[in-house]
């Protein structure tokens, strides 16, 4: 549906996927689409975690998907949003540019680490189909409706300062039948829409460090 639409993705693949499923590599690679890296599985959190274990796993995860995918990704989504106090100076040091743990904002921002300028790329936990269609249990209809409505609010208030959408899709949920027609009328609307720029996240991160570049650290 994406490569009819002419839409690029951002795959969030977990580490551990790359050997157990094999083909979803395949598929990220046949359509072109940007990965970032979603830790080493989705039970593995790093809540908790002391400062070398976590650092281990970051790498681990990191090292697996370079090898597999053939380059290391520049971004990076914790698995349950489960961080410790030393997340990002760890992934900013591991090579990682950008993360989506921080869904506070539509729009992107610097975060100084220990390591580095890490850039917050905005995600949202409301338009994602885990909220919409799992927990508010949304029919497909009002989920189209949902994502469109969030969509147009955005665009409007981008007549000021680029707005940031993005949207949380697991195959498992909306890849259902019931569900796929309704996505893509939510995506057909965005697409139809004049100033709007489809891009990944590594086109975001390239947009942004070169129109707003880090500031130097203190």
């Amino acid at each position: 549906m994406f490569a009819e639409l002419g839409i690029p993705g951002t795959a969030a693949l977990n580490a551990e996927m790359v050997e157990l499923y094999p083909p979803i590599l395949e598929g990220i690679r046949h359509h072109c689409w940007s990965v970032m890296a979603h830790g080493w599985n989705n039970s593995t959190g790093h809540s908790g975690l002391t400062r070398q274990p976590e650092e281990e796993l970051i790498e681990r995860s990191l090292s697996l998907l370079e090898k597999t995918v053939g380059f290391r990704p520049w971004g990076w989504l914790t698995p349950g949003f489960s961080v410790s106090e030393n997340t990002f100076d760890l992934l900013r040091a591991a090579g990682i540019r950008y993360t989506a743990d921080w869904v506070n904002d539509d729009q992107p921002y610097w975060l100084q680490t220990a390591a580095g300028p890490l850039l917050a790329i905005p995600y949202t936990l409301e338009a994602n189909d885990i909220t919409l269609c799992l927990s508010a249990r949304l029919a497909a209809e009002a989920f189209a409706q949902a994502l469109i409505a969030q969509f147009d609010q955005l665009w409007q208030e981008g007549e000021r300062f680029p707005r940031i959408m993005a949207i949380g899709l697991h195959p498992f949920i909306v890849g259902q039948p019931l569900r796929v027609g309704s996505l893509k009328k939510a995506l057909q609307h965005i697409r139809s829409r004049p100033q709007t720029w489809l891009t990944t996240a590594e086109g975001l991160y390239e947009w942004y460090a070169q129109a707003c570049p880090a500031p130097e650290m203190t």
